[in-house]
């Protein structure tokens, strides 16, 4: 590590806003390379004002897990940004528009098509280093599967934060798919552990909202299984054409 003069890292980093920090530091508690330190600031007369989180850049790995738990939202990842996932959300999930699939297997959207060609959508938030890599070797190996799944990457299943849920389905979403490491091999060490223990916390939470648990669906894929991505899509997908169309929650947001 000291043998050059320079250390290249990757800028995919994550960044505290001292402003609105509370000092929680449940940040540095999750982070799994203790790249999160306690910082004070004080005032000109050298008095304590508080204390924030404050990140080590030459030792985060960006995993994002630290972005998620954070409950000021003052802690955020360059390159995997809250505003830039929710506006990936956003572009895959035009509001207000649902899908139909023409006799063609052409896709049309609005409401004039028929109701039996309509299609679900989901939205399926995995992670960079397993899923993510066995949805690509599933492709490169002329897997077919159903395409009604629009990938949102990210980092590791820790960075995945359950407002992401409700965004998607506020957007127009009838199922979302959550996928990472299996627990153990995860790229950052425990990521994946907190993204399972988060997300048994937050089904009351998602329930709350009005949301079918049944629509949200937690999985485990190696970069090896693309088998299994396809096994996991297929069935999904049947399931929640099988519900049809999330239309109590569309109303209920339009209401």
């Amino acid at each position: 590590m000291f043998s050059q003069e320079e250390l290249l890292r990757e800028p995919t980093v994550a960044h505290v806003n001292e402003n609105t920090c509370a000092g929680c530091f449940y940040c540095k508690e999750v982070c799994p390379y203790g790249a999160i330190s306690e910082k004070e600031i004080r005032d000109r007369q050298g008095n304590l004002v508080k204390k924030v989180a404050e990140v080590n850049r030459s030792v985060c790995t960006g995993c994002g897990t630290c972005v998620a738990t954070c409950f000021s939202n003052s802690v955020d990842l360059s390159g995997f940004s809250d505003e830039q996932l929710y506006s990936e959300i956003n572009a895959l999930m035009p509001a207000g528009q649902s899908v139909f699939i023409s006799e063609h297997g052409e896709e049309n959207k609005g409401e004039a098509v028929e109701e039996k060609n309509w299609e679900p959508r989901i939205v399926a938030f995995i992670c960079n280093w397993c899923t993510y890599t066995g949805a690509d070797l599933a492709g490169t190996s002329r897997m077919k599967y159903q395409p009604n799944v629009r990938i949102i990457r990210v980092p590791c299943s820790g960075r995945f934060d359950p407002l992401f849920v409700i965004k998607a389905f506020e957007r127009g979403a009838d199922g979302v798919l959550v996928s990472g490491c299996h627990p153990g091999d995860c790229h950052y060490t425990k990521g994946n552990y907190h993204a399972r223990r988060k997300f048994t916390i937050f089904r009351k939470l998602v329930s709350f909202a009005g949301v079918d648990l049944d629509r949200v669906q937690f999985s485990w894929i190696s970069a090896a299984e693309g088998v299994k991505w396809v096994e996991v899509v297929n069935r999904f997908t049947d399931t929640i054409r099988e519900k049809g169309s999330f239309l109590e929650y569309k109303e209920m947001i339009r209401a």
